[in-house]
């Protein structure tokens, strides 16, 4: 809410009064005016920017705020930046999609064996199997030699066959299920890390620098989070007040200093 012609002139009576100085009306913004002395006040300001709120004050320094870290910030603290930048959960969705696709390359059947009990436990079965079945043939092939009967140790071999394939299509779903749980296991881990990116590309993987992965096209950047947190931080007068950083109440005005 703008100034009134009414409350202009109270501002200017009133700090014409504190400064004892003639004081004009330079323009006026929608949330304050602009104010300039003919010669320096007692605190060493002859421009102000004036409110009528404190409210009003803060507003216009966190806009102010947004658009000094849309336009340049690298001007601020790397290390404070990365607590407001995020990636989109569309874009975090697609950025694990391939991290995760790319890890899983890395993975053979045989790896499945190894880590997973199931698939272990499945593969040793055919070890037993196989290794039984060839001790049958071997002695299949004895009884062959010396023309005996062997067809019921030749049904038993039939038999150990298709145990072992049986096995055989086991494992493969097993395997198949294993990885499956793997794929979902990295998903989620790879998910929830993307949570911090600083972390995930540039201290984990060491894909980015910190000012790089600021300009990545996948990081968004919550500008009024970080700028309500600045001014919270460092305080309305450091960011409107170009003297010394301090407000001053004049009647119930709230000055802030500009030269």
């Amino acid at each position: 809410m703008g100034f009134s012609k009414k409350e202009i002139d109270e501002a200017l009576a009133a700090i014409r009064e504190w400064s004892g100085q003639n004081v004009n009306l330079e323009y006026e913004d929608q949330d304050f005016i602009s104010v300039a002395a003919e010669e320096e006040a007692s605190n060493g300001e002859r421009e102000w920017m004036v409110f009528k709120s404190m409210e009003d004050a803060e507003r216009v320094a966190v806009e102010r705020n947004i658009e000094d870290l849309r336009e340049y910030p690298e001007g601020f603290t790397m290390e404070w930046l990365e607590d407001f930048m995020f990636i989109s959960d569309t874009d975090r969705r697609i950025i694990t999609g391939e991290e995760v696709d790319s890890q899983m390359d890395g993975f053979e059947d045989d790896d499945f064996i190894l880590i997973d009990d199931d698939c272990k436990s499945i593969a040793e079965e055919i070890e037993d199997l196989e290794y039984e079945l060839s001790e049958v043939e071997d002695e299949l092939s004895a009884m062959l030699q010396e023309h005996e009967d062997w067809d019921d140790l030749d049904e038993k071999r039939a038999d150990l066959e298709d145990q072992i394939d049986e096995k055989r299509a086991d494992l493969e779903a097993a395997v198949a299920k294993a990885r499956s749980a793997k794929e979902e296991e990295l998903y989620d881990d790879t998910y929830k890390a993307l949570e911090n990116p600083i972390d995930y590309f540039v201290r984990d993987r060491g894909m980015y620098s910190r000012e790089d992965l600021l300009k990545a096209d996948f990081i968004t950047f919550d500008y009024e989070r970080a700028a309500q947190d600045a001014v919270d931080t460092e305080g309305i007068g450091h960011f409107l007040d170009n003297y010394d950083g301090e407000e001053e109440e004049v009647q119930g005005f709230i000055l802030f200093g500009t030269n």
